[in-house]
């Protein structure tokens, strides 16, 4: 599940023009444990934020939310994804 966040998250602050050190990006995770029928079936829904929060270098400031335009997942290459 880290891995999955870290290519995501990776991702999403790349496309906002920031890097791992000036921006972050959030999520929840649920793990789903049954399917409608009561069978097992465990599986995992993300909820990621579309873009990033940047911190400001004043200690009086808030972080600063900046979306990520043009994002689609779908275009998440393997390379970006091994390279987490």
């Amino acid at each position: 599940m880290g891995i999955v966040y870290r290519a995501i998250a990776t991702y999403l602050i790349k496309k906002a023009g920031y890097n791992k050190k000036t921006a972050r990006t959030g999520a929840v995770t649920l793990i789903q444990r049954f399917g409608s029928a009561l069978n097992l079936n465990i599986h995992f829904h993300m909820l990621f934020l579309d873009g990033v929060y940047v911190d400001d270098a004043s200690e009086e400031s808030h972080p600063i939310f900046d979306a990520a335009q043009g994002l689609d997942l779908r275009q998440m290459s393997k390379k970006q994804v091994v390279s987490v």
